[in-house]
């Protein structure tokens, strides 16, 4: 008769016995993404780019208003006032928290034509002022670029 030799069961664990490694190493692992986490949520909110962001934003707006109008034939034209501005047929764009628009060296009425029948629009630069950063949109009648503007002397 062949008798069955079951696996010998494993030791018992006591119970003054610890923690193993594995429990550890999860432990520490948890603990590191828990840290990480919060440090990179901490650093967001302490960085305050809504000058950028608006810029970048005003830039993109401006690049595809010309592509719209050299698609279609039509003209764009931009408006705006200290707080938002509109292009095109668009909604009017309000800009994010205490950030402010102006054009540099404006003359005459808050209008920009974009593009017409047969030129580009003029060049302007628009200024983004923000509560820690002024920002800058260069728009040379065909493309638009955001930089942080120069610093005063």
């Amino acid at each position: 008769m062949i008798r069955n030799n079951p696996l010998p069961s494993p030791l018992p664990r006591r119970a003054d016995s610890g923690v193993t490694l594995i429990e550890m190493m999860i432990v520490l692992a948890v603990i590191g993404v828990a840290t990480g986490a919060a440090t990179l949520g901490l650093g967001a909110l302490a960085r305050n780019d809504q000058a950028e962001a608006e810029a970048r934003r005003l830039a993109q707006a401006l690049g595809q208003a010309v592509d719209q109008a050299l698609m279609t034939g039509n003209d764009q034209r931009m408006t705006w006032d200290v707080a938002g501005y509109v292009i095109g047929g668009a909604d009017y764009h309000p800009l994010a928290g205490a950030v402010t628009l102006k054009r540099d060296q404006q003359t005459g009425d808050a209008a920009l034509l974009l593009l017409t029948d047969s030129a580009a629009g003029g060049p302007a630069t628009f200024v983004l002022t923000g509560p820690d950063a002024i920002w800058q949109v260069a728009f040379d009648g065909l493309a638009a670029s955001a930089a942080p503007a120069p610093a005063l002397p």
